[in-house]
């Protein structure tokens, strides 16, 4: 905890380097008062079945930070910033054209169980 959650429509692995990224958004994100690095983890997951609405990009990269309750929404706010904008600069080097969205989700506490096996 906290999750880094990358989905991704089919066509984005052959357009950009997917572990840079993550370790991009995990560098970042990583840096921010309250984030405990070790215990981040972030992963991309594609989406089998997409199919954009009408006139809209034909991929898609979107990103969902779960993470526990608690932080202010000002620390909330640079955290999106920051990720939105290693997103962007990141994405910009490449050829792709998609749709780059990002949304953080509180968790609450009394729900969240966390743990290590073996």
């Amino acid at each position: 905890m906290p999750h880094l959650q990358i989905d991704y429509s089919p066509g984005v692995p052959q357009q950009i380097d997917l572990q840079a990224f993550l370790k991009e958004l995990c560098e970042e994100f990583s840096s921010y008062e309250s984030v405990e690095p070790k215990a981040l983890k972030c992963y991309a997951r594609p989406a089998s079945h997409y199919q954009p609405g009408l006139g809209a990009p034909e991929d898609f990269i979107h990103l969902t930070v779960c993470l526990l309750e608690g932080r202010s929404a000002s620390l909330l706010g640079q955290m999106s910033q920051g990720l939105y904008s290693v997103g962007q600069n990141h994405l910009k080097t490449s050829s792709l054209r998609c749709s780059w969205t990002l949304e953080i989700r509180q968790m609450s506490l009394p729900t969240y169980q966390k743990g290590t096996i073996g």
